[in-house]
């Protein structure tokens, strides 16, 4: 089963070595689209530098032995985010933002709900972010 984002063009990862498949040999970065945990897979669109739709939803290996991913290493963050893991202190604000977004609830204009357990401002420091992973309901 894939997991679709909810923030669906947010993750943007920078492509660092030259893709498997030639005919996205111009790709300078995937918006993931969507991701299979078990089989540490990933689905994206490829762009290219001047922000040009090159090919949707390729496929690659982001981690293990099978690993044929244009990301030569992905940083501690992103692996977690795709990998479906609880973020941490290793993690970069944009994955730990998303990760936060995913969780919100939203009304009917998609804006989040005022009384949100995963709402942040936008200039909340790391540690900020980190305590709302597992908010405490408090019960009125």
């Amino acid at each position: 089963m894939i997991t679709t984002f909810k923030n669906f063009g947010k993750l943007k990862i920078p492509v660092t070595e030259l893709p498997v498949n030639q005919a996205d040999k111009n790709a300078a970065y995937m918006i993931a689209t969507g991701v299979i945990p078990s089989d540490e897979t990933i689905t994206g669109d490829l762009y290219d530098i001047n922000d040009n739709l090159i090919t949707t939803k390729r496929v690659y290996f982001y981690s293990g032995i099978r690993k044929n991913s244009p990301f030569i290493s992905l940083d501690f963050g992103k692996e977690g985010y795709l990998s479906g893991e609880k973020p941490e202190d290793k993690w970069g604000l944009p994955e730990i933002k998303l990760w936060l977004s995913d969780r919100q609830t939203k009304d009917e204009a998609g804006i989040v709900v005022k009384d949100d357990l995963y709402a942040y401002k936008e200039t909340d420091a790391k540690t900020v972010l980190l305590s709302k992973i597992e908010p405490q309901v408090i019960e009125k």
